[in-house]
């Protein structure tokens, strides 16, 4: 009986641990992508001040958030998010044409990263 209870206790831990990770990976892409939401808007309405503060933003958020998503994220997906996000204050300072693809790339790569980690039964299968 004290093995079934261990084994309950492991898998019960190994069940927690999934669910806060498929949380913090929500919360932290989120957390990035509002910003880039945002950061679209104020590029779209040519409000480049605005894009200049929001593109230090999403860098800072990205820097605070990438710490969580390394725990549960392979490297590759994360490598090149962080590629993405650093091109994009050069990319505005220099009125690149691609800025508004880079900020989709962000995003798109976001959204896979976001949705990536929960799991849907074709993830697990």
């Amino acid at each position: 009986m004290t093995r079934v209870s261990i084994a309950i206790c492991i898998l019960s831990a190994l069940v927690i641990m999934s669910i806060c990770s498929v949380a913090a990976v929500r919360r932290s892409c989120t957390h990035v992508l509002s910003t880039l939401h945002q950061l679209k808007t104020a590029d779209t309405n040519g409000d480049t001040d605005r894009a200049r503060e929001l593109c230090s933003i999403v860098e800072d958020r990205w820097d605070e958030v990438q710490w969580v998503l390394k725990i549960c994220v392979p490297y590759e997906k994360l490598s090149e998010a962080e590629k993405i996000i650093c091109r994009l204050e050069p990319m505005l300072d220099s009125e690149c044409s691609e800025f508004q693809a880079e900020l989709v790339s962000a995003e798109v790569l976001l959204m896979q990263i976001y949705e990536g980690e929960v799991p849907y039964f074709t993830n697990i299968f």
